[in-house]
């Protein structure tokens, strides 16, 4: 097909996609707007669009010529719109001159009418008689469960970004909505929130930056699922704790070295910020920012130690995270011996510790370490030193970089680098 027709079915895809929304005409929609839309593409397909990349697609941000996205892009525009795909989209919504003309058929239909269909006419008879039967001798059984989404609700999230400490506001109405079971998650840990059918808004204040999946629950289904997304300005650090059935989040300054650049805090901050060290504690460095990196095809080196045994934590956790748009990776390192707790992400695949073998995650971590985070083409490659530990693919796109941090129990935990970089592919 021609880059001009594929075109001309981007601009009718658009159009549906307006009036199934009914904002208004797209020119007049804001940033906000925008990464709502993303959100609810998401909801519908797995797939995030970034507010940047809809911009472009909508003609909000003006191009040198018009916009073509990735076929992935289209493909969930399409599904959002409940068609199976963008070949379906565009099977399903002829352009004028790709019309195929029907002709029906010159012969008649000829109804069968054969001994062995005489009797056809009581099926009828039976199945009504059978409705009749069990509407009176109905057996107890238990009713199918309620497809809540088929109700009508609303809910609109304001300020999804910015910078922590944060408050992320949400309008809602679910009155139509025939239980009283109905929640909102923050993506955090604090417990779900029960929403009242007589209030109309939420708030919800967040104590740490990165990214926080907002979900919306009737009983136990998933009715709307956002993102809260905390920027850092740069690398910060800070320590956190459990307080009740919150996590508390306390900065910490001065943990760069000007001249080697090494991230490390010093042994008396459990002391100045009043932490129970006979309880859980944790020390972050963490950069969450867009950094315009594909998170399908990177490398990441660092090297990492935590030398410091806690009362509560003997194990000498040493965490790495990198989180995308759409997803994470997470890679966890525990003590020889301990493996039982490690816990792995690749995007949509999830290793635990307790039910599989991963003892190759059992490292020591006393001294300074390197490891080699390596992803191609959904493919992650993890390295201790120069030893390969896991090779694991995942399926689901984890779309832009968006943050890393560094996670370790205790005051041990240090950073002496982290380099982020592309992966460039051999075009065969």
């Amino acid at each position: 097909m021609s880059q001009y027709n594929e075109l001309r079915y981007l601009k009718l895809i658009c159009s549906q996609i307006e009036q199934r929304l009914s904002w208004g005409a797209p020119k007049g929609w804001t940033n906000s707007s925008f990464i709502e839309f993303g959100n609810e593409v998401k909801r519908a397909s797995g797939v995030r669009i970034s507010a940047d990349t809809l911009k472009r697609i909508f003609g909000k941000v003006k191009t040198a010529e018009q916009y073509n996205p990735q076929l992935a892009t289209k493909d969930a525009l399409s599904v959002f719109l409940a068609y199976e795909s963008w070949s379906d989209f565009k099977l399903k919504n002829k352009l004028p001159q790709d019309e195929v003309l029907v002709v029906p058929s010159s012969s008649p239909e000829v109804i069968d009418i054969t001994p062995k269909n005489r009797f056809l006419w009581l099926v009828p008879l039976v199945v009504f008689s059978v409705l009749i039967f069990l509407f009176i001798f109905k057996p107890t059984v238990n009713p199918p469960p309620i497809d809540y989404s088929f109700f009508p609700f609303s809910i609109k999230g304001k300020y999804l970004e910015g910078n922590a400490y944060h408050t992320a506001i949400f309008d809602y109405c679910v009155k139509s909505i025939p239980t009283d079971s109905i929640f909102l998650s923050f993506g955090d840990v604090t417990r779900k929130q029960l929403l009242k059918k007589d209030n109309k808004t939420i708030s919800h204040y967040y104590r740490g930056p990165g990214k926080y999946e907002v979900k919306l629950f009737a009983e136990q289904q998933v009715l709307y699922d956002t993102t809260v997304y905390l920027r850092t300005d740069d690398w910060e650090a800070y320590t956190f704790f459990s307080k009740g059935d919150v996590q508390e989040y306390l900065p910490i300054y001065d943990f760069q070295d000007s001249i080697s650049e090494v991230m490390s805090v010093n042994a008396n901050v459990p002391k100045i910020k009043g932490i129970d060290t006979t309880q859980m504690y944790w020390i972050q460095y963490c950069n969450y920012q867009k950094y315009g990196q594909n998170g399908d095809n990177f490398v990441l080196e660092t090297e990492v130690m935590n030398n410091q045994e806690i009362i509560s934590a003997r194990c000498n956790h040493v965490k790495i995270d990198i989180t995308g748009e759409n997803s994470s990776i997470s890679i966890y390192f525990l003590r020889e011996g301990c493996s039982k707790w490690v816990k792995l992400q690749f995007g949509d695949v999830y290793l635990n510790g307790e039910t599989q073998d991963l003892s190759a995650f059992g490292k020591d971590f006393l001294d300074f370490q390197k490891v080699t985070i390596r992803n191609e083409n959904k493919k992650v490659r993890v390295f201790y030193n120069e030893t390969l530990l896991i090779e694991q693919p995942y399926q689901n796109s984890l779309g832009e970089i968006v943050g890393i941090s560094y996670t370790f129990s205790g005051v041990g935990g240090a950073v002496k680098s982290s380099e982020l970089r592309n992966i460039f592919l051999k075009i065969e």
